[in-house]
């Protein structure tokens, strides 16, 4: 199946604003490794980094 030009450019550029999310979180933000090992410290964990990255990608 042969896609249109515009769709392929709009795709390639939703993957980039992905990178660029992810390369800002472990970067930046310093959130790619965790030692917790309780479940609910785990979530805590997660919903700060998506506050975070709502923060971080909201300056763009």
């Amino acid at each position: 199946m042969l896609m249109e030009g515009d769709k392929i450019y709009n795709l390639y550029k939703q993957r980039e604003d992905i990178e660029q999310v992810f390369n800002g979180m472990k970067n930046e933000l310093e959130n790619d490794k965790t030692y917790l090992q309780d479940d609910d410290s785990f979530m805590g964990y997660f919903f700060i980094i998506f506050v975070s990255l709502y923060l971080y990608t909201s300056r763009y």
